[in-house]
């Protein structure tokens, strides 16, 4: 599986997807209000890499950056009961 976050269809929220990498083009997504609800549930997930911390202009705060992982064993049992699936994927010409 990959993990990919994007803006939704109708400009409204977030999905995180996880994508088949068997060639089938099967996908499952969660859909969120925003980006920050979405990273967060992926971490309760165990779904986001190492995260990592820079300053940034204030002294007072620091800049959490958290990235999805790249790829990720997960069965189809649970994206099944825990995700919604989603059409195969158009490929583009």
């Amino acid at each position: 599986m990959r993990l990919q976050l994007s803006d939704s269809d109708d400009s409204n929220g977030v999905k995180l997807w996880a994508i088949a990498e068997d060639g089938l083009r099967r996908r499952w997504f969660k859909w969120y209000e925003d980006k920050g609800t979405a990273i967060l549930d992926a971490e309760k997930m165990r779904l986001v890499e190492d995260t990592q911390i820079s300053h940034s202009g204030s002294r007072y705060v620091l800049d959490v950056h958290r990235k999805l992982c790249r790829q990720l064993d997960m069965t189809e049992e649970v994206l099944n009961t825990h995700w919604h699936s989603a059409a195969p994927a158009v490929e583009k010409s």
